[in-house]
């Protein structure tokens, strides 16, 4: 099986004089954009993720390397690891955090 390689004019790295709201990213890379949904793909060091957050709409997460903890203020509780894919609900506010560095893509339907 071949590897496929997205290429992307759009990335985003992260570093001490670009911080702001992504300060738990290494990198972002925006894939696609439009009206009705987005995918977004990250990589988080060990620790780090993205802190609590929503979206209108509904999300799923796949975790391409790594292993991730998704925590839900309603006190759910998921550990993904490579290959996971995990759909929900995206209004209820939510964090993602790495074990270990990781990979994720991120698609979120509005």
């Amino acid at each position: 099986m071949s590897e496929r390689t997205i290429k992307t004019a759009r990335v985003k790295k992260i570093n001490e004089a670009n911080r702001g709201s992504l300060a738990e990213v290494l990198e972002k890379q925006i894939l696609i954009k439009n009206d009705k949904y987005r995918m977004i793909c990250f990589v988080f060091e060990a620790g780090k993720g993205l802190p609590n957050h929503t979206h209108q709409g509904l999300a799923a997460i796949q975790v391409i390397s790594g292993e991730v903890e998704m925590s839900f203020v309603n006190g759910q509780v998921h550990q993904l690891k490579v290959g996971d894919v995990f759909g929900f609900d995206a209004s209820i506010e939510h964090n993602v955090i790495a074990k270990k560095q990781s990979k994720v893509l991120v698609t979120i339907i509005n």
